[in-house]
């Protein structure tokens, strides 16, 4: 069994920056696709990129494709998942010290959610 084990082909490990890569392609192709107003094409390419991005611990750009998600679950009309991208946004921006954005995200949630439709979601 040993032997069998090493002549056995290797699969072949993504280096950081191939992920990287690949997380870029993602995240550009879900942010082509809403631009282009194709909302429900571009949440599978921006939630892989989100997935990549959070084994990668890159925590700004998380945050951002999370922003990203809730813009296009909120154009197809999807507010409790769109209000949940956000509040995850949110927080990491509040973690992370930005800001800037988590004052663009807290006037985002104010304007579109009404807050007797956020206290009548469970959790997100």
């Amino acid at each position: 069994m040993v032997l069998a084990n090493l002549f056995r082909p290797r699969q072949r490990r993504t280096t950081s920056s191939e992920q990287h890569s690949r997380a870029l392609a993602l995240q550009l192709t879900g942010i082509t696709l809403y631009e282009q107003g194709q909302y429900a094409a571009a949440v599978p390419c921006l939630e892989s990129a989100l997935s990549l991005r959070t084994v990668l611990g890159d925590f700004h750009v998380e945050q951002n494709l999370l922003q990203w998600l809730g813009h296009c679950y909120w154009n197809l009309e999807q507010q409790q998942a769109a209000y949940c991208c956000y509040q995850e946004a949110l927080t990491l921006a509040q973690a992370l010290g930005d800001h800037l954005s988590a004052l663009t995200l807290q006037v985002t949630l104010s304007s579109r959610f009404s807050e007797v439709a956020q206290a009548s979601w469970p959790g997100c």
